[in-house]
């Protein structure tokens, strides 16, 4: 049985998706579970001579101008490191967490005596330990922990504790990067759902809707998918798909099971028909879901809701089409059929604009879901937007307007 602290823990890791400025807190408190000096999340930025290793979350123990530093410094060393956590990362869903012994390799003596080695020995720790957070963008969601001589070091009982944590630190930072876009702009997300690409809906503690955006409120008017009751609690029409929606809703250990590819928990509906403006359109939906303890509008009083983020896969998806042509080896001809379905085309569009036959482009879409180990459209729009999605809409655009749900 989960202890009440690790319990504890992992809603607080949820509750960074609706505010980003936790983290500091909560990486703190993932460090104090497991007797570790200290941990970060790092990413990285730039091709080339301009790669650089950022850190957009640190534990409230270091200073984040002084990690930057330090990996500015050592920035040689520090990208060996990550192109071997890479390198030793399985092609498996599940986190590989590496400590510094598997990560030296049969080069022991020579990793101790590196600069970088040496200054952090300098200030007290004396093992790390590190893994991608993020199978499909390598570049995102990396994490490093570090001991120190009073800890326990990289323990099996540690290594237990963290199999635990990590898939729930893994599932916060991927739904919660449309919220660090929010948190640029000074914006919350309650207050600034509406801005948001996704629909975006708030459930409260018996599944009864306690907020919603505009994006959510047109799926649910366009596409036979969701239902509103009499007393606002929302129901999908798919039985399995409530079924999946009800055990995500009742248990926090029901997330985080797919490790470093947490999109693969959504819930994705077939295609299916749906009057749009007077007009028949194909329609699916990716939809995810998190639980949501804290809710910073509610004040002091626990939420213990969940909120819920459904994407339209056939609306336009704004993502880094050359992040993604170089990691998975696609062609020319499949990286500009892709940029058309991220243009919400469908396989007779793209073929009519390309001036190619139906049966070509179908080739190339399946040669793209392979490379992408993707089953379906669906779930490769899901997998676009882990590449650098702009998921905030223009300040002009008409989803910002939203109905009351007792409107609905």
């Amino acid at each position: 049985m989960l202890g009440s602290d690790l319990n504890d823990l992992i809603v607080a890791i949820y509750d960074t998706i609706q505010n980003q400025s936790l983290w500091p807190e909560v990486l703190t408190r993932f460090a104090d579970a497991i007797g570790a000096r200290g941990c970060i999340v790092s990413e990285i930025e730039g091709l080339g001579d301009a790669r650089r290793i950022v850190t957009p979350y640190v534990c409230t123990r270091y200073s984040q101008e002084q990690i930057q530093r330090y990996l500015d410094s050592f920035a040689h060393y520090e990208f060996l490191d990550q192109a071997r956590y890479e390198h030793l990362s399985k092609i498996t869903d599940a986190i590989d967490l590496i400590d510094q012994t598997t990560l030296a390799g049969d080069q022991l003596d020579e990793f101790l005596a590196r600069p970088s080695v040496q200054r952090m020995q300098a200030i007290g720790v004396v093992e790390r330990a590190g893994c991608l957070l993020d199978k499909d963008n390598t570049l995102q969601a990396r994490f490093s922990v570090h001991f120190g001589k009073e800890g326990p070091g990289l323990t099996a009982e540690v290594r237990a504790k963290m199999a635990i944590l990590l898939p729930h630190l893994a599932k916060a930072i991927e739904l919660g990067r449309a919220s660090r876009q929010l948190a640029r702009t000074n914006r919350h997300l309650l207050k600034a759902m509406d801005r948001l690409r996704m629909g975006v809906c708030l459930l409260d503690r018996f599944g009864r809707i306690e907020a919603m955006n505009g994006e959510f409120g047109r799926q649910v008017d366009a596409y036979p998918t969701y239902t509103i009751d009499g007393n606002k609690r929302l129901t999908t029409l798919d039985n399995a798909a409530q079924k999946h929606l009800n055990d995500l809703l009742s248990d926090v250990m029901m997330h985080g099971r797919f490790g470093a590819r947490p999109r693969k928990e959504a819930l994705t509906f077939a295609k299916f028909q749906a009057e749009v403006v007077g007009s028949t359109t194909i329609g699916a939906l990716c939809i995810e879901v998190a639980p949501l303890h804290r809710l910073d509008e509610a004040g002091t009083r626990a939420f213990d809701g969940a909120v819920i983020f459904s994407l339209d896969t056939t609306r336009p998806v704004p993502f880094d089409l050359e992040s993604m042509r170089r990691r998975f080896g696609l062609t020319k001809a499949e990286t500009t059929t892709l940029s058309m379905i991220g243009e919400g085309l469908s396989n007779n569009e793209i073929a009519d604009r390309r001036s190619r036959s139906p049966q070509t482009i179908n080739t190339q879409v399946k040669s793209v879901l392979s490379k992408t180990e993707t089953s379906n459209r669906t779930q490769l729009v899901r997998l676009m937007s882990c590449f650098g999605a702009d998921y905030l809409l223009p300040a002009d655009d008409a989803n910002l307007v939203a109905k009351p749900v007792e409107d609905r």
